[in-house]
């Protein structure tokens, strides 16, 4: 009996947070596997995307055209899934929990006094945000002993027969919090394996360059023809235009290699969609679940999935930036 209550009360606190998300009834893979443009094959593919007709040579745009209009269409998915019905109010989850401790326990089903007690409860834990804080705080054992005092308030009496217990509710919470976990370790992948490093471009290999070049600048000896006293124009700029040579194969290797990295994360991404697609259909997209508080969790994993996709897009925007930088600074070198 206590332990319904404290399951309940823990169900209601726990949706409470959740936001207004409809489920879309559909397989995300199906929307989002056009809608994930490939990055540029070239330094002067990239700087075609990065490039605007009109603006100067070199001016290159840190976002372009072709995945801004990608984001655009994943984000009018994302707006459908936000667009849902308002989440219920603290009163109408109150009842819900109540309700689901009724379908779950006979005795909970039978006893009106029960029934007040757990709904006071519920008022009190959304209500009462001290009290709701002292209240986790507590041991199990602490729990057990505020919840009899509690009945007791409410005359509630000890189950005079057997109390039959369905954990139909209990297995959907432990479901929903498996496959919650399973996102978040799913999304933490794709952000260490591959987010971080597209979204940083490692540029000490150019930084490196750099130093070497100003320290063989520096080095030049300095002569003296006519009023022109410094170091040889000639040998500087055989200096400059081979560290340049190295500055743009250093700039080549990196987008092949980042296109390949970003590729791989594309597939594993999709591979992810379509088995979170597989295990969301097998609840109707939560119509199947019996606690309906659960089901505008299902919207937000959907989101959460399709904010990948954006993430993704947003790894082409930087790999696109820096190819393209490289390709507009070698226009009309001498």
């Amino acid at each position: 009996m206590k332990k319904i209550l404290f399951t309940g009360c823990m169900i209601c606190v726990a949706c409470l947070a959740g936001t207004a998300q409809t489920a879309l009834k559909l397989k995300l893979v199906q929307v989002v596997s056009d809608k994930l443009p490939l990055p540029p094959a070239s330094l002067e593919g990239a700087y075609n995307l990065a490039h605007s007709a009109g603006e100067q040579k070199r001016t290159v745009n840190t976002r372009q055209d072709v995945y801004n209009r990608a984001q655009e269409q994943i984000n009018t998915v994302i707006a459908k899934i936000e667009a849902g019905a308002p989440p219920p109010s603290q009163a109408e989850s109150a009842d819900i929990a109540v309700d689901l401790a009724k379908k779950s326990n006979s005795f909970v089903a039978g006893s009106p006094e029960m029934q007040r007690a757990m709904r006071d409860l519920q008022d009190k834990l959304q209500n009462d945000e001290k009290f709701a804080e002292e209240f986790e705080a507590k041991s199990d054992k602490e729990k057990e002993i505020f919840l009899k005092e509690w009945n007791k308030k409410y005359n509630v009496k000890a189950p005079t027969g057997p109390v039959v217990t369905n954990d139909v509710v209990a297995k959907e919470m432990e479901m929903f919090k498996s496959l919650s976990m399973e996102m978040g370790n799913f999304q933490k992948n794709m952000e260490t394996r591959y987010f971080q490093p597209l979204s940083k471009p490692d540029l000490s290999i150019h930084e490196a360059l750099d130093r070497k070049e100003a320290a063989e600048l520096k080095a030049l000896p300095i002569i003296q023809m006519g009023e022109y006293t410094g170091a040889d124009p000639g040998k500087e700029k055989l200096i400059r235009t081979k560290y340049f040579n190295e500055h743009m194969k250093v700039a080549k290797d990196a987008l092949v290699k980042n296109k390949e990295l970003w590729l791989l994360a594309q597939k594993d991404y999709l591979a992810g969609l379509a088995r979170f697609d597989t295990k969301l259909a097998e609840i109707g997209w939560g119509d199947k679940l019996v606690n309906p508080m659960l089901r505008p969790g299902v919207g937000g994993l959907q989101k959460g999935l399709l904010e990948l996709a954006n993430k993704l897009v947003d790894c082409e925007h930087v790999m696109t930036y820096q190819a393209g930088t490289w390709y507009a600074a070698s226009l009309d070198r001498p």
